[in-house]
């Protein structure tokens, strides 16, 4: 007897320490998940639009040729973590809008600018197809959703955001006799040639106009940068 409890006697050792064991996994296990998820949540956080230390170089024109091609300007927004659809319906953008005189990269810019990239957020979402904020024709209170206009599908709602530019450019040919635009009035024809100007009469927020300056910007910068 004496032989065999000598034998067995370490176990009742074993089992006491298998439980801290367990803990100590545990631990460690808890402490992986936690640095796990910090380097997610790092990944996941959406870069401003445009840094603060851009400099606007000039004030641009509505009415010119594309700026920049159209696949710089989706390097851009990849870069600036927009929502894939934005970086998908850049070309629509820059077919729509060359065709009507109008720089593109003003027009994703703004549509950037207005809907965050295309992950909304704010008072419409992406039901609306409404990539800058267009109301309807008898208009209504900003934080009124039924006020803005609802389109029947991205490419109508990008035509009517390129033909109210057309037409706060003075584009020729403007105002249209049947637009898609629901606010295409005639009085507008002329009253937002360059981007300043568009701050001073498209939006209400006096800093408009300087925040799609910088987006333009930063975003002709990373093609200075690319050439290097």
């Amino acid at each position: 007897m004496a032989v065999l409890w000598s034998v067995t006697e370490p176990e009742p050792r074993r089992r006491r320490s298998l439980p801290i064991l367990i803990a100590l996994v545990a631990l460690l296990l808890t402490v992986a998940a936690a640095v796990l998820i910090h380097f997610y949540r790092q990944s996941q956080i959406i870069p401003p639009l445009y840094s603060p230390d851009t400099v606007i170089t000039r004030d641009r024109p509505i009415l010119a040729p594309p700026s920049l091609t159209v696949e710089e300007a989706q390097r851009w927004a990849e870069a600036r973590r927009a929502d894939p659809l934005f970086i998908e319906l850049a070309p629509m953008f820059w077919e729509l809008a060359t065709a009507e005189g109008v720089d593109p990269a003003i027009a994703y810019a703004q549509a950037a600018l207005e809907t965050d990239r295309l992950r909304f957020g704010g008072i419409i979402d992406a039901s609306y197809h409404n990539v800058c904020g267009l109301k309807t024709a008898e208009g209504g209170d900003d934080r009124d959703p039924a006020a803005h206009q609802r389109f029947p599908d991205w490419e109508t709602g990008i035509r009517a955001q390129i033909e109210h530019l057309a037409l706060y450019a003075g584009a020729p040919g403007y105002p249209l006799e049947d637009p898609a635009d629901p606010r295409h009035f005639a009085w507008l024809h002329g009253s937002g040639r360059t981007i300043s100007e568009l701050g001073r009469s498209w939006a209400s927020a006096g800093h408009y106009g300087e925040a799609l300056g910088r987006i333009v910007e930063e975003m002709l910068a990373g093609t200075r940068r690319d050439t290097r």
